[in-house]
């Protein structure tokens, strides 16, 4: 067994594929004439180690060729050669995953066919069926190109459709395959050091190197390489094994250091996965899982919903809550439950309620958010949830003004949910379904937001409203706002139980590991302008985070403002100008509203959003809601089925309009930073908008009292300078999404791996990879 070459010998290195890296071994040999070198040390080439016999591999494979001088010498002239293969498809490589059969399990094979066919995923039929050892990975086997796999595999492959189910008869068996994707090959021609240097600068040739090698440390170590070559990052050979769990691998076989970089369509960067990591485990559940996580995603849904629930549930009732008795219990009645001396001072007093739970979230969001990225998404939810059935219920049995209002503001200090979640519905899918995954909190806070005032006028006063059921004398006759609360806290017990499923995403790793990968490389950011490095140092400082906070505050305070001033709208007397509504039909209107909503988020707006972008569609929303409140003073004129009608059609475009608003700046929220700071970020956003949230109630309330007692005036009278107001905000944060105030992150990246293709959950080799 030979060491690595010193410096001043040439060597080539053997560009092998992904499924036949698992096992290496060093060897002597002679090179190819055209790579002999003056010295007379042995040469350096990489041979797979592999479970079945070895075959010699193709001539047309393609490799690396390195020439490399003296180390010490005034100049380092070491050149890049990449030599190309045959001509034909050899310049394309296939993504490929496949299950195997044994070679009599043809039925077996047609079984799993029919399937797939019908809608189940392949990746989950090879963890069942296939003999092949990449079963444990889905079947996956990462990018091949020709003459990599033995023929009968390679036709299947290289002629199937993308995405197409195609079925093949090696000597190992019956496989069933399909082509996820195919990419161009990289070329690199001969390149000096100095121009390498220079080239990387240039982002379209950042988008296509691809450089492998292999040096010992003293000639990395040595200035004229650190000068040369300053976007190679050297990675220690001993913490190779960490990236990829390897069957007989010895470190000690590289005793050098391997100098790797990685870019663009050469393929994805490697990924480190850690073995009692949560958010490793997730990750590598995501690689092998295309699909949407339907579990996962209904978790998000029910969890948002249920702390959604109690924030706006409140609304219908609260009008009579203060201005009659809240409960009467048996041996005395509550005195001073008649806290609004007037009908026109309610929205004040109603204000003060709403704001209490806004107030207390603002006060905690973002310790909540740093301890989800300390401890994990999981235990933040779980204390959140277990919050709302605590102090909703209390809220229900409140018997004074003041016990309402501080169970409200404890249920919002330890309600620290949305921010986590957020983060968590971002890292549970893959990238291509975050969206999605982000779209799920927004609409099921947003329904949450609808059918909680539903389920607010429908329950509330159940002994009057429902006298055959409950009687006057029961617990929902003296607590006559328990049972809305009640049935809230159910649904979040139910929750709760569904928590217990949810996996973990942060990532959590050993501190021995961290700290020697950090002397390793795992990612290279490319050079990017010093306001891009301190952004992502300091969140305050991260501009395309703060500009999509700041305009998400302000269309949170329109919203919040509009869910309350609708309830007391509707309720409120025509002669007042609002449409003189029971509580019960304006839980009618919220819950067709909630029903219509989910429709939209499920159908309509994946579309809408994917066609125009979040930016785009946002703005959109904002464009067509002003039109819409302004009309809303005159439905006070209309009357009967002409009134439901109108009534549920504007609810249900206002309340889609908010959502898809806030969808968007969700969405441009979390791209803003990476993932280890997801969590404190999305605590400022909520902090934030809390404080926002906080205001508006107390300050849609003071409004709506005041629009009461102005019905003669000359210029906005009555409820018109109400819904004025709200327009002026919108329009304040439609300004806002013009440039330069609001910012997209750059998205720019260069990845560094340690192999041509390397996926580090593949752990084993593949049967049907080997080299013909």
């Amino acid at each position: 067994m030979s060491r690595l070459p010193s410096a001043s010998s040439s060597f080539f290195l053997q560009r092998i594929s992904l499924p036949a890296i698992a096992s290496l071994t060093v060897s002597a040999s002679r090179p190819p004439s055209s790579f002999r070198s003056s010295s007379s040390r042995p040469q350096l080439s990489f041979s797979p180690r592999l479970r079945h016999p070895p075959v010699s591999p193709p001539t047309s494979s393609s490799f690396l060729r390195w020439t490399a001088p003296k180390v010490g010498s005034p100049r380092l002239r070491t050149k890049v050669c990449y030599c190309a293969g045959s001509s034909g498809r050899e310049n394309k490589e296939l993504l490929v995953q496949h299950l195997l059969v044994g070679e009599d399990n043809l039925k077996l094979l047609l079984e799993l066919q029919q399937r797939i066919s019908g809608g189940v995923d392949l990746s989950d039929l090879a963890v069942e069926y296939s003999l092949c050892p990449s079963k444990e990975n889905g079947g996956m086997l990462g990018w091949i190109r020709r003459g990599q796999t033995v023929p009968e595999f390679e036709e299947a492959a290289f002629s199937a459709p993308l995405n197409k189910i195609t079925r093949c008869k090696t000597k190992y068996g019956w496989h069933l395959l399909q082509v996820l994707s195919e990419r161009e090959e990289s070329i690199l021609q001969d390149v000096e050091p100095e121009e390498l240097h220079l080239k990387m600068q240039d982002p379209s040739f950042i988008e296509e190197a691809q450089l492998i090698d292999v040096r010992e440390l003293e000639e990395v170590d040595s200035k004229e390489f650190l000068t040369y070559l300053e976007e190679f990052m050297p990675m220690p050979s001993k913490l190779i094994h960490l990236f990829r769990h390897i069957e007989q691998f010895s470190p000690g076989l590289f005793l050098g250091v391997v100098v790797v970089v990685m870019k663009g369509n050469a393929g994805p960067p490697m990924k480190v996965y850690h073995e009692n990591c949560p958010g490793c485990k997730q990750d590598r559940k995501n690689e092998v899982h295309r699909g949407i996580p339907y579990g996962e995603f209904f978790f998000i849904w029910i969890v948002t919903l249920c702390s959604a629930l109690p924030i706006s549930s409140l609304f219908p009732f609260l009008y009579f809550m203060l201005i009659y008795p809240l409960c009467h219990v048996f041996f005395f009645q509550i005195r001073d439950l008649h806290i609004a001396k007037r009908e026109e001072d309610i929205g004040f007093y109603a204000g003060f309620v709403g704001s209490s739970f806004m107030i207390g979230r603002a006060l905690t969001s973002v310790f909540w958010g740093v301890v989800a990225d300390r401890y994990g998404r999981k235990p933040v939810i779980l204390i959140s949830i277990i919050s709302v059935i605590i102090f909703n219920t209390l809220f229900g049995l409140s018997t004074s003004y003041s016990m309402a209002i501080i169970s409200r503001s404890f249920m919002g200090c330890f309600c620290g949910l949305l921010g986590p979640i957020k983060a968590y519905a971002s890292e549970v899918c893959r990238k291509e379904y975050q969206a999605l995954g982000l779209s799920l909190v927004s609409t099921s806070r947003g329904i949450g937001l609808v059918v909680g005032p539903a389920i607010g006028g429908f329950l509330a006063q159940p002994a009057e409203k429902y006298p055959n059921i409950f009687s006057k004398e029961s617990l929902f006759g003296r607590f006559p706002y328990f049972l809305p609360c009640l049935c809230i806290s159910l649904v979040a017990i139910a929750a709760t139980v569904a928590c217990f499923w949810l996996p973990e995403t942060l990532h959590i790793h050993d501190k021995w590991e961290i700290e020697d990968l950090e002397g390793s490389l795992i990612r290279c950011e490319t050079r990017e302008s010093s306001e891009e490095t301190e952004a992502s140092k300091s969140l305050i400082k991260n501009w395309p985070l703060m500009s999509a906070i700041i305009i998400y505050c302000v269309f949170s305070l329109q919203d919040m403002a509009y869910s309350e001033i609708f309830s007391l709208w509707a309720v409120s007397n025509q002669s007042y100008g609002g449409l003189s509504f029971s509580s019960q039909v304006v839980g009618e209107v919220l819950a067709i509203t909630g029903i219509s909503l989910l429709v939209y988020q499920i159908f309509l707006y994946p579309p809408f959003e994917k066609y125009l972008g979040p930016i785009t569609s946002s703005r959109v929303a904002a464009i067509f809601s002003i039109p819409l409140l302004a009309g809303y003073p005159f439905m006070s004129k209309l009357s009967g089925l002409e009134l439901q009608l109108i009534v549920n059609c504007a609810s249900f475009l206002k309340n889609a309009f908010s959502i898809t608003i806030i969808n968007g700046f969700n969405i441009l929220q979390n791209n803003a930073v990476p993932q280890h700071q997801r969590g404190a970020a999305n605590g400022i956003s909520i902090t934030a908008m809390s404080l926002f949230k906080a205001v508006a109630p107390a300050g849609g309330g003071a409004l709506f009292s005041w629009a009461q007692k102005r019905q003669q005036a000359s210029f906005l009278p009555g409820d018109h300078v109400v819904f004025f107001v709200l327009n002026v905000v919108t329009l304040i944060g439609l300004l806002l999404t013009i440039k330069p105030f609001l910012t997209q992150p750059s998205n720019k990246r260069s990845y560094v791996s340690l192999a041509t293709e390397v996926h580090a959950r593949r752990s084993k080799d593949c049967c049907c990879c080997l080299h013909r």
